[in-house]
């Protein structure tokens, strides 16, 4: 069964993500979601047509991602720094090795109830690792946000990550928040965030 894309409220633009629940220290400091569900380790299902070309027939690839994250408690609150990242296989059975990664920029957030940021970036311009950009036209292997401390270092016990970033993970998580992104495509002004 086909899923129909996840237009929102105004033109084309698509809703890419939206984390609305707590993230908890088994999200292991990257909320995140897939195209195909895995809850046993914390990943769920991306949108629906938040995963297809995004060159054509709209251009979402050559557009912008809009962000906001509004924060509804941490246990204790922290000074972060909040990232929206895109990761793609090299082919469907390639695995992480080589993966290709694009994230926006960092955002400033403060853990407090009733925070609210936003922010964007044009998609051409944001980051990639080792250059590499992402195919647009194929699937993307998964949307998550990476959760770091001030110092801009992810709080998360991954392997390859200082564990936790030194930090304690009781004091991060759970972390009650929506964290929401829009891609608008190129040449089109965002709605805006009343319509969210």
């Amino acid at each position: 069964m086909a899923l129909s894309p996840v237009f929102a409220a105004a033109g084309n633009e698509l809703v890419v993500f939206d984390w609305n629940r707590p993230v908890i220290q088994a999200d292991r400091g990257f909320p995140k979601v897939e195209p195909v569900a895995k809850l046993n380790n914390r990943i769920f299902q991306m949108l629906a047509g938040s995963n297809g070309n995004w060159t054509s027939p709209i251009n979402y690839a050559g557009g912008t991602l809009h962000m906001r994250v509004q924060i509804r408690s941490q246990p204790v609150a922290q000074a972060m720094q909040l990232q929206f990242c895109i990761w793609q296989w090299k082919t469907p059975t390639s695995g992480w090795s080589g993966a290709r990664e694009t994230c926006t920029p960092t955002a400033n957030v403060q853990g407090k109830s009733g925070t609210q940021v936003t922010w964007s970036r044009d998609i051409p311009s944001m980051w990639k690792k080792n250059g590499v950009p992402i195919v647009w036209q194929d699937p993307r292997t998964r949307y998550g946000v990476a959760i770091k401390n001030k110092n801009g270092v992810p709080v998360t016990d991954y392997a390859g990550f200082k564990k936790w970033a030194g930090e304690d993970p009781a004091k991060w998580y759970p972390l009650d928040m929506r964290f929401m992104v829009v891609a608008v495509p190129k040449g089109a002004t965002f709605s805006g965030w009343s319509n969210y």
